[in-house]
């Protein structure tokens, strides 16, 4: 009965952990992708002239975050590989979001990866809404993966995504991932004793019924 009553609450202390993600509205703090965080200059246009195999910084875009919005046209070009590099962050373990857009009924995409770490497909069938809309686009974040930041910094590599007419690429956003909790980490330890506990039981009683002949 102890083990069990331990075993439940472990599970809703986790489950208090980790849900509450998937919520209208960018998670975390925003970093938006600029020219100043953002590489190599030479990926960029000074003009929009598709297609030109190249990113446009386009700040016309009032409704994107700040106003801005990295865009390339993915089914005339190809477009280089941005870098955008997030710093002056405590050392610890941090979940990292992309932030981008798509079209109402014309599908955008692009591919996103942590660290160097394996790409992800950030479009409207993989990714979760944010609640910011206009009448022909909506804004999506996409969960990348977790980092350990050990220098102060982490990056995300962005490219186009071939086969998709768009990709507008606004930024990133990044939250702390909790440590567990003392409460936690209590329970864990208790749930790991007694299982240890039942065993060695287990080991002596099966001893006793060798030993007694049984």
């Amino acid at each position: 009965m102890l083990y069990r009553t331990f075993s439940v609450l472990l599970c809703a202390t986790v489950l208090a952990l980790t849900t509450g993600a998937a919520v209208a509205g960018i998670i975390g703090t925003y970093v938006d992708a600029t020219l100043l965080n953002t590489t190599p200059t030479s990926a960029f246009s000074a003009v929009q002239n598709d297609p030109d195999n190249l990113w446009y910084f386009d700040t016309s875009r009032t409704y994107c975050e700040n106003g801005n919005v990295m865009v390339t046209q993915s089914d005339l070009e190809t477009a280089p590989m941005l870098t955008t590099t997030v710093s002056g962050l405590a050392n610890g373990a941090y979940r990292v979001y992309a932030v981008y857009w798509t079209g109402t009924g014309d599908p955008w995409a692009i591919n996103a990866a942590l660290a160097g770490g394996a790409t992800v497909p950030c479009n409207q069938y993989d990714g979760l809404p944010t609640g910011t809309v206009t009448s022909d686009k909506l804004e999506y974040y996409m969960l990348l993966g977790e980092t350990t930041v050990t220098n102060g910094s982490f990056f995300v590599t962005v490219v186009e995504r071939n086969g998709y007419n768009r990709g507008w690429y606004d930024g990133l956003s990044y939250e702390r991932v909790p440590e567990p909790s003392a409460t936690a980490l209590v329970f864990t330890g208790l749930v790991g004793l007694l299982s240890r506990g039942r065993r060695a039981c287990g080991r002596a009683l099966r001893q006793q019924l060798k030993s007694s002949g049984h």
